[in-house]
């Protein structure tokens, strides 16, 4: 017995171990055939980074999705700079350092040494330089490298939804006292937490069709239409349009939400665990692993109660999957791909 609970522990910590380091390994390392390229060390920097900044990771998976393979927003990297609380104070320099490493295309993100000639590693090592005494960087490497390679990077804000704010670097005037550090550090774990949780239960309470009269009736209550308002305004807005929020009952944001931002990276985080677990769902039905799933037997499938339907219905709120599967009863071939179902699912729940 103790020998069965030692060998389950050694597979409980191994699987853990594969979950964690999986966000470290790029997209295409998922890929068997495909051989290893120098951009997964680039890409396992931004990842890194990401984390340093926030303390999380920048891909979450949806309710359901165990296996972190499936993980969509992985997959097609896709993350946002959320919360703002966290975002809104980190410089566009690191913002830029991470959307270069995370790009999804390894030959499109930089080497090790442009990467040290941005912006943001530049400041960092003047830092240092001054910090030593010693002469400043060399000049043999230039930041105009990058041009070619950032010029096909969107603004990162723009891209993201997230401001800027104020411009942070080492010349910034001295950071106060650790006590003083740790006390805004808990505050603002605790900021980031109870954001991601209203963030993730609003993405389970509002779908695509309905985010757009949220959108209006959160600006008829902004009186100074500066794009901020209390939670509990927030709550209020929610409530008008009939959605229960006892979930959110029991977070605690202090300070005003920019309900644009929150409603963007609801969207987007709506997105990802959408994907991911549709993701789940067709891979179970995509025997022979062509990207093709027999339309009648996930119909007959989706109609009973199970863990695919439960999967479907609790990603997609308000999702009329009678519907959506009375249309795909309607398609003329046999088989459908992931895309062709994904539409059907978004087309039945802007409707």
């Amino acid at each position: 017995a103790r020998l069965t609970a030692q060998a389950a522990k050694a597979d409980s910590l191994e699987q853990s171990q594969q979950r964690n380091d999986l966000f470290c390994q790029a997209p295409e390392q998922m890929d068997s055939e495909r051989q290893p390229e120098n951009g997964c060390d680039i890409w396992a920097l931004g990842v890194i980074a990401y984390f340093l900044l926030s303390g999380q990771s920048p891909f979450e998976a949806a309710a359901g999705v165990t296996d972190p393979t499936q993980n969509m927003s992985f997959r097609k990297a896709c993350y946002v700079f959320m919360p703002t609380e966290i975002w809104r104070h980190v410089s566009r320099e690191a913002k830029h350092f991470i959307a270069l490493c995370l790009h999804l295309e390894p030959l499109r993100r930089p080497s090790a040494e442009k990467l040290l000639a941005l912006p943001w590693m530049r400041m960092a090592q003047d830092a240092v330089d001054r910090e030593q005494r010693s002469p400043p960087l060399p000049g043999n490497v230039h930041v105009e490298v990058l041009a070619q390679d950032v010029e096909g990077i969107d603004i990162v804000p723009e891209l993201h939804g997230t401001p800027v704010g104020p411009r942070l670097s080492f010349r910034d005037p001295p950071l106060p006292m650790a006590k003083v550090i740790l006390s805004a550090m808990e505050r603002m774990e605790q900021l980031q937490l109870a954001e991601r949780k209203a963030i993730i239960a609003v993405a389970h309470m509002v779908n695509k069709g309905q985010l757009q009269a949220v959108r209006k009736t959160l600006s008829d209550l902004d009186p100074e239409r500066n794009g901020m308002i209390p939670f509990t305004t927030l709550m209020k807005g929610l409530k008008n349009h009939s959605f229960n929020c006892d979930e959110l009952e029991s977070i605690v944001l202090p300070g005003p939400v920019a309900y644009f931002d929150f409603l963007d990276a609801v969207v987007k985080f709506q997105t990802n665990m959408q994907e991911s677990a549709l993701w789940y769902v067709f891979r179970s039905f995509d025997i022979e692993s062509k990207g093709l799933i027999e339309k009648d037997l996930f119909q007959k499938e989706l109609r009973q109660k199970n863990k695919f339907r439960e999967c479907i219905l609790t990603n997609f709120p308000h999702l009329p999957l009678e519907s959506a599967l009375v249309t795909l009863g309607k398609e003329p071939r046999d088989k459908i791909s992931f895309e062709e179902l994904r539409g059907i699912l978004d087309s039945a729940v802007v409707c």
